[in-house]
Formats: structure tokens, C-alpha cells, sequence
């Protein structure tokens, strides 16, 4: 969360190494790869970890994530089900992942929204949101995104513990 997602990468591997048939750790090795901006290594890796269909909401949202990045609307729009989108909405996190992935594929209204969802659920890491998070740059000239973050930073500076 610090924008040093090189340090991530190694470990996050190593930890899917040991248990590579759990959806989390599948889940996180292919974030930190998309940080890297390993692209091309995410979709291979997206597509020879993770089974179709997703047996859990991880895994559904690995799916998506896959067709994303591979360009393919329909694909990405059947594996975001209706039932996936109320998981990933109800979570500040997932939101995030999401409101990163619309931008990369420079779908600002859908990227804007799952952030302001992520936002108002509580994920309030301004520096990562406005500066580290490479994958958010497509909406960073957004007036929609400069105004959340302005609330995002306020809410960050007044964060007690």
C-alpha cells in the first residue's frame, strides 16, 4: 500500500508457491503481478491458475480480471455476475480492484463509480488512490476523481485509530 508493489511480487509468489490451489493467494500473486505491470504474465497466469467457472467470488473476479486485460467485453461482462457485483460492492477493497481494472481498460464512468463505492465503504489510502496506484491514471484528469479525492484526503489526514 506503500506503491512499492516490486517488493510484493516476490513474496506474494513464494506464498502462492505453497498453496497455489487457494483462491486467495491466486488472487493475490495476480495483483501483484498487474502492479508490475506484467500484463501478459497476469493473463497467463489468470488463465492457467483459475478454473472456469470460478468456484468461489475470488476466483469469479480472477475471471474477469483475465478478460479485461485480454480485451474481450462480452467474456468479462458474463463473468460479472450479478450476484459477483453485489460481493465485490459490499467490499472497500474489491471496489478498488475493480474501479483500477476499469480504468486500465479506460472505462472511466464504471472505474469512477466502483471507486466512489470503494471510498464511501471505507477505503480511504489517499496517497495510494491519487498517486501509487498506476492502473487508476486513465481518471486521474477526471473532475468526477478530483473531487474524491479531495473527501478521500480529508477523511485520510482525520483517521484515528
Amino acid at each position: 500500500m506503500t506503491g512499492h508493489f516490486d517488493l510484493a511480487l516476490p513474496l506474494l509468489s513464494e506464498a502462492y508457491s505453497l498453496s497455489s490451489q487457494a483462491s486467495m493467494w491466486q488472487l493475490w500473486k495476480a495483483l501483484a503481478l498487474l502492479y508490475n505491470g506484467k500484463i501478459a504474465e497476469t493473463v497467463d497466469f489468470t488463465s492457467n491458475a483459475v478454473k472456469e467457472p470460478g468456484e468461489d467470488s475470488l476466483s469469479g473476479f480472477l475471471i474477469f480480471l483475465k478478460y479485461a486485460l485480454k480485451g474481450e467485453p462480452d467474456k468479462m461482462k458474463q463473468a460479472l455476475s450479478d450476484e459477483l457485483t453485489k460481493l465485490l460492492r459490499a467490499d472497500c477493497q474489491y471496489s478498488w480492484h475493480m474501479a483500477s481494472i476499469y480504468s486500465y481498460i479506460n472505462d472511466r464512468d464504471k472505474s469512477l463509480e466502483w471507486l466512489e463505492n470503494a471510498v464511501t465503504r471505507g477505503f480511504i489510502n489517499y496517497p495510494m488512490l491519487n498517486d501509487y496506484d498506476p492502473l487508476l491514471e486513465n481518471i486521474r484528469g477526471e473532475e468526477r476523481f478530483k473531487k474524491l479525492m479531495e473527501r478521500t484526503r480529508v477523511a485520510w489526514e482525520n483517521f484515528e485509530v
